[in-house]
């Protein structure tokens, strides 16, 4: 009988992220065109709080629309596994009071 035991942490490869600059050439499509490119950022707190966010294709952003935007997350992350580890070693910072907050930060990574 097979077991269905999810793979460890080490499984998984390193998300590897970029801070390049943005495009500046937005993405405004006409009736009837269309683009198809591979996503090289993407910032769903864009805008004001009535923004669905911006992607960018290629380098080249684009507003996103609420019905866009919920096909994004789920077909990116609903049903995908992802690994999270908490690490051993801690980080702190100095909140608004001036208090030091110490903590243990995670690493996460996805099939």
């Amino acid at each position: 009988m097979a077991t269905n035991e999810n793979p460890s942490f080490d499984d998984f490869d390193p998300v590897e992220s970029t801070s390049e600059d943005s495009g500046s050439d937005w993405i405004n499509l006409d009736a009837g065109e269309e683009t198809v490119g591979q996503i090289t950022a993407l910032n769903l707190d864009a805008g004001d709080p009535t923004d669905a966010g911006v992607v960018e294709i290629d380098g080249r952003p684009m507003d996103l629309n609420w019905t866009i935007r919920r096909d994004l997350i789920e077909s990116l992350v609903v049903g995908r596994l992802m690994a999270v580890r908490k690490l051993e070693e801690e980080e702190s910072f100095t909140n608004d009071d001036g208090e030091e907050i110490v903590y243990n930060p995670k690493e996460a990574r996805f099939e």
